[in-house]
């Protein structure tokens, strides 16, 4: 296969970054001058500028990602490692929902 992302170190490094930027190009645009990277961004939009426009689905499946979705926001800014498990109780999970930044979690599968 080609065009994937090798794993390991510099591998996680590249497509933390990639997302970083599809997220910051997808953020609205200030008047004047840059953008505004405290804003929330419409994930179709996220999608789009990560994926390269409309192209990453067809019309049809792009009709449904949009009525699923067109209101739908994501914002992040950084990223956060955890060294632990998650909680037993799904009740704890909130404070992670909350935090405004993706989470990578423990790798249990390794």
């Amino acid at each position: 296969m080609t065009g994937l992302i090798e794993k390991g170190l510099l591998g996680e490094l590249v497509a933390r970054t990639l997302v970083l930027m599809a997220r910051d190009f997808a953020a609205p645009r200030k008047n004047p001058g840059g953008r505004d990277l405290l804003k929330p961004v419409c994930l179709l939009d996220f999608l789009d500028t990560l994926f390269g426009n409309c192209e990453w689905c067809n019309k049809r499946t792009r009709s449904k990602f949009i009525q699923a979705f067109e209101k739908t926001y994501v914002n992040f800014t950084h990223w956060i490692v955890t060294r632990d498990r998650l909680p037993a109780e799904p009740s704890e999970y909130v404070q992670l929902m909350v935090m405004p930044v993706p989470i990578q979690l423990l790798n249990c599968f390794a």
